[in-house]
């Protein structure tokens, strides 16, 4: 018998290979890409881990532009910072302009983020790169991100007299002009004119825009404002001649462009001083107060020692009155009015009989009949400094 002979077959062993995957971080952004040489800007950074595992040793680093002028705190020195999640424990280097936040590690799907704001420098043109942002891995750069910005040389403001009286018109004059290199787009002004102002009496002037007015509402537009361009919009009104003594009219103009998505803002006050007439009625020791516009005799006001002569302070704030007095009674007061209120807010001795009064912004002068003397009254203290 004859046996085949066995053959054996000899399988090489199996080997088995496991890659490491490469993790990502998503950086996210958010600010203006257009900004404003002059103008503040906010920017948020969000740290996220889109991989389906952990992530440890994460560090970020924001370089911020050297023309971006951070703003101070007191917390981390020269800027506002944020921080949404224990984990970003972030810091700012003030010498390099730098954000280093030790993220440590991010689970899948986490993320953190930090803000900061600062002020684009005067001296910014064309563009910038306000963030560049470096992600370190275990000590090892991985990616960077970057944002590049548009500067806009935009110089913007609007003015206005210091004070008026009733019935007068005031002028509102904004100017704008483009210092940068940059061409500005879809420019609108907007200036919602105060109550204050009669709305029919409401006119506008200006050769570089296209202006119109709805219900004391005013809109200008320029579709491109090219560099070294200028415009300048002149607004005018007749102040209501109703309008109370002293009330301040406050008027905001704001700027838009599709260049940039901050709103500009500019703004004036304007103080109204009503002219009144106080007249010193010596014989009854009254006041009577007669608005100087109406002819109308307002209100009297009692309380007085035969009154003789008064004076306004400079900004119409207060009335001085010298009581004189009378044969039975003796003067030696001033009374001072609040004009808004009419009100005597003080009354100051002085000497005997006094007469004559003249205000100065610092101080009053009041002429003393009956002991040949001036007393002199501090205006912002009400108190007498000297005789």
């Amino acid at each position: 018998t004859t046996t085949a002979p066995i053959t054996t077959t000899t399988t090489a062993p199996i080997t088995t290979s496991t890659t490491t995957p490469v993790p990502k971080i998503n950086v996210f952004i958010d600010g203006p890409t257009g900004v404003v040489a002059g103008q503040s800007v906010t920017y948020t950074i969000t740290v996220s881990n889109p991989n389906s595992f952990p992530v440890s040793d994460i560090v970020v680093v924001d370089t911020i532009s050297s023309f971006v002028e951070v703003i101070s705190t007191s917390s981390l020195g020269d800027i506002f910072l944020t921080q949404n999640s224990n984990t970003c424990n972030c810091s700012f280097n003030s010498t390099q302009n730098t954000l280093t936040c030790n993220v440590g590690t991010l689970s899948p799907g986490d993320s953190c983020e930090f803000t900061y704001s600062g002020t684009i420098s005067t001296q910014a043109t064309g563009t910038i790169t306000v963030n560049l942002i470096t992600i370190y891995i275990a000590g090892s750069k991985t990616q960077v991100s970057q944002t590049s910005n548009p500067v806009f040389g935009l110089k913007f403001e609007v003015e206005a007299p210091p004070s008026i009286l009733p019935e007068q018109t005031i002028i509102y004059t904004i100017s704008f002009s483009n210092s940068g290199t940059n061409t500005i787009d879809n420019i609108t002004i907007t200036d919602i004119i105060p109550s204050h102002i009669v709305s029919n009496t409401i006119t506008i002037s200006s050769s570089c825009s296209n202006c119109s007015i709805t219900n004391s509402n005013v809109s200008c537009n320029i579709n491109s404002f090219l560099p070294t361009s200028s415009c300048n919009i002149t607004i005018e009104g007749e102040v209501s001649p109703t309008t109370s003594n002293l009330t301040v009219i406050s008027n905001e103009v704001t700027l838009t462009s599709s260049s940039f998505s901050q709103t500009l803002s500019s703004s004036v006050q304007t103080k109204v001083n009503r002219p009144y007439a106080f007249v010193c009625d010596n014989g009854s020791s009254q006041v009577s107060v007669i608005d100087a516009i109406s002819l109308n005799l307002i209100t009297t006001l009692n309380g007085f020692n035969g009154p003789t002569f008064d004076a306004f302070t400079p900004d119409g704030s207060y009335a001085f009155v010298a009581n004189n007095g009378t044969s039975i009674t003796p003067g030696n007061t001033v009374s001072v009015i609040e004009v808004n209120t009419f009100a005597v807010t003080t009354t100051i001795t002085v000497g005997y009989f006094p007469q004559g009064v003249a205000v100065t912004p610092s101080y009053a002068f009041v002429t003393n009949n009956g002991g040949s003397t001036v007393s002199v009254i501090e205006v912002n203290t009400f108190a007498v400094t000297t005789t």
